[in-house]
């Protein structure tokens, strides 16, 4: 297939047009430093999605749903967070800031052995 055939497909899937109701998925690289002796950094993907059906002019509320798996192995960070979502929507400039609070269990497994931890503990941020 040619570069050129290939363009519109890629601009239609990085592209979202404005709508009543915004629905949004989105993943992320994720990294953590826990505080625990002889654990260093962890890694994983974080993703989620949002719904904003909310609207009144120059905001939008809605709601945001989050995973996180950080880490392999022995160390790792697992969560599930939920919560409100609210946007500001300018109009006059390209960018649409916005803060949530996100509650949610959160399950850490770190070490080996007698220094063990694992444990699942409600979490918010």
């Amino acid at each position: 297939m040619k570069v050129s055939r290939l363009i519109p497909v890629l601009v239609l899937l990085v592209s979202s047009t404005g709508a009543i109701a915004q629905i949004g998925l989105y993943g992320e690289f994720s990294a953590a430093k826990p505080n625990v002796p002889q654990v260093g950094w962890i890694y994983g993907p974080t993703f989620g999605a949002y719904y904003d059906p909310w609207h009144v002019p120059f905001l939008a509320a809605g709601l945001d749903v989050r995973g996180v798996l950080l880490g392999s192995g022995t160390n790792k960070l697992d969560s599930g967070l939920f919560g409100p979502r609210l946007v500001f929507q300018p109009h006059v400039l390209p960018i649409q800031p916005y803060v949530e609070g996100l509650i949610g269990v959160g399950h850490a497994q770190f070490g080996q052995g007698v220094a063990a931890v694992d444990e699942t503990k409600f979490e918010y941020q």
